[in-house]
């Protein structure tokens, strides 16, 4: 007969399990647990590593980020943009 064992693997926190390995998390997202990976909220970005909701941080002005992902620059010279989708609007004079 076989035996089949399973191994639980779990990481630190600002890492996470994919594919059976503990990997950093990415940037725009951050791991309290050491298991699952969380994407920042829509606006918010966070450096690799993070580790708690609080190293997400606003996307400065001029930029936006959807959810999990990194701010980037809105595009447009005369636009400003919204900061969780990118969309692009007219500045309101």
């Amino acid at each position: 007969t076989r035996e089949l064992t399973i191994l639980r693997v779990n990481s630190n926190s600002g890492y996470y399990v994919k594919d059976g390995i503990c990997t950093q998390t990415p940037a725009g997202s951050y791991s309290t647990n050491g298991i699952n990976a969380t994407s920042c909220e829509a606006g918010t970005s966070s450096g690799a590593g993070s580790t708690t909701a609080a190293d997400c941080k606003v996307c400065p002005v001029g930029q936006f980020a959807t959810a999990g992902s990194t701010c980037q620059a809105c595009t447009g010279e005369l636009f400003s943009c919204d900061a969780t989708t990118g969309k692009s609007t007219p500045w309101q004079v």
